[in-house]
């Protein structure tokens, strides 16, 4: 009943477990496992293999999730970062599946007979026809179409699969949510923001490993891919408090220190629950995008749309932008005799009809006025912003308060365990391109030779390598009839757009 699935299911009857763990890193991983908190990925690296995986260029996560679902750069599978190619002049988009140009791991598998089972990955969204099922990287917003495929799991997904409070038992989620939830300290307006967005991800992190368990065992995928976001932001928002410098408050470092260890112990009890439903006949593949590390632990000013500021005052004309600094910005008055009167229109700018929003200062040889935030790291940056009692937007809409701290490198991980793969081995020159060419060799199909990445040889171990030579094909690109990589876009939902740009700019990723 699925005529575009034409191919028979090859003969080596081999399952495949990925397991994407956005911005793990050894660095992290490493003194866990010395210290017993991590025996599911422990087990997996002594009787498999490990190494540094190779992220590409630019690191962003869209770009490089896409090379690892295609073996293919930026350049072939059209996904150059967060934002759509195709946007109109200043409209901002979230990227989606239809830039992508070529296909996915799960596309060529399914065009070969084989089930799969896909939960969450980067710009999948709008869903597409697959031999099995896709939740895509938009599923938890209820509101919008093509979340998923089959569209049924749609309404299965917040109705039956989602687990409730009472059901969602493990101990290390429940204390992270405990940290988070707790009211020990008044935090600042960035730190209270990351909290709100670290329970966001980590609330869907758990309802992803509760479905792909759940439709597992109805569709009994041949390969399945779970993409968790844990890492990443755990390590964006709060890599300060995992090493900590003397300008991190003692109390803080007290209440968040642990969440990083935690999210990856965390994401470790999910491997081992995937792992135990796993037979000796499956390989498991744990891969991140990138590494993490420490970044500027200084809160950071960004006044990224303050000129539609100037635009709701009615100064645009007489401006423009001459240095930002800190917690301050200058701008350039082109006529000098409107020194005075901009000056007196900015000193009505008041936050909340309380207080003025800038300190203001005229430098009049340079026709210049320095305008200093009062107070920046403690404002509410959700209040609104008055002039002579007109309310004229809230203050983040024109300058945002970020405390990004961790940030990513070039280094990610890979461990792979299974029948072939050496055991305890270390992997060198390993890079996120080779991961789709080594699953199809594991699935005894062809290589496109078009991939720009190839198979990791040195995992497997000379016997195995000998009894299954790689094979190759110039591409899967001609093989699919038009209907599966239809490019029909679904019926925009601007509000939701908008609420994915936003938790874009909370974590640094764009402006």
């Amino acid at each position: 009943d699925r005529p575009y699935f034409q191919d028979k299911f090859p003969i080596k009857k081999r399952k495949i477990i990925l397991i994407g763990l956005d911005g793990a890193t050894w660095k992290i991983i490493d003194p866990l496992i010395k210290k017993g908190k991590l025996p599911n990925l422990s087990k997996l690296i002594n009787s498999g293999v490990r190494g540094n995986l190779r992220t590409v260029k630019p690191w962003y996560s869209p770009l490089i999730w896409t090379s690892i679902v295609t073996g293919k750069r930026k350049e072939k599978h059209g996904i150059t970062g967060f934002i759509s190619q195709k946007r109109r002049k200043g409209e901002i988009v979230p990227n989606s599946r239809l830039n992508r140009k070529c296909l996915a791991i799960w596309n060529i598998l399914s065009y070969k007979g084989l089930v799969v089972g896909i939960v969450g990955p980067w710009v999948s969204w709008p869903a597409e026809k697959v031999n099995g099922y896709i939740l895509t990287d938009r599923m938890f917003f209820e509101n919008l179409p093509s979340t998923t495929f089959p569209p049924e799991l749609k309404n299965l997904l917040f109705l039956k699969i989602k687990p409730g409070e009472n059901k969602s038992c493990d101990p290390i989620y429940l204390s992270m949510m405990n940290i988070l939830d707790s009211q020990k300290i008044i935090p600042r307006y960035s730190l209270k923001t990351n909290i709100k967005n670290e329970k966001l991800y980590l609330k869907q992190d758990n309802l992803k490993q509760y479905a792909g368990l759940y439709l597992n065992k109805i569709f009994n995928p041949d390969f399945f891919f779970l993409y968790m976001r844990g890492p990443d932001v755990t390590s964006h928002f709060f890599w300060k408090y995992f090493e900590p410098d003397s300008s991190v408050p003692e109390k803080e470092i007290k209440l968040y220190g642990e969440l990083i260890p935690k999210n990856y112990i965390y994401q470790d009890y999910v491997v081992g629950k995937y792992i135990s439903k796993a037979d000796s006949n499956t390989t498991i593949i744990i891969v991140s995008d990138h590494g993490m590390d420490k970044k500027d632990y200084r809160p950071k000013i960004i006044f990224d749309n303050i000129s539609k500021l100037w635009e709701k005052i009615g100064i645009t004309n007489y401006l423009s932008i001459h240095k930002t600094e800190s917690d301050s910005i200058e701008i350039f008055i082109k006529d000098s005799e409107k020194l005075s009167s901009i000056k007196n229109i900015l000193s009505k700018l008041i936050l909340g009809k309380q207080s003025p929003l800038f300190k203001i200062l005229i430098k009049k040889p340079e026709n210049i006025i320095k305008l200093k935030l009062i107070n920046p790291y403690t404002l509410d940056y959700d209040s609104f912003v008055y002039i002579e009692n007109k309310k004229i937007g809230r203050l983040k809409e024109y300058i945002q308060v970020k405390e990004i701290s961790g940030d990513h490198t070039q280094y990610g991980i890979l461990i792979m365990k299974g029948k072939g793969i050496k055991r305890n081995y270390q992997i060198k020159n390993c890079s996120v391109l080779d991961i789709t060419p080594t699953i199809l060799y594991l699935l005894g199909l062809p290589i496109g030779k078009d991939m720009d990445g190839k198979v990791l040889k040195d995992a497997f171990n000379s016997e195995f390598l000998k009894k299954n030579p790689p094979k190759y094909i110039d591409t899967y690109e001609s093989l699919l009839k038009k209907e599966f990589i239809e490019k029909k876009y679904p019926e925009r939902n601007r509000e939701l757009e908008k609420r994915l740009i936003e938790q874009l700019k909370s974590l640094g990723y764009i402006k």
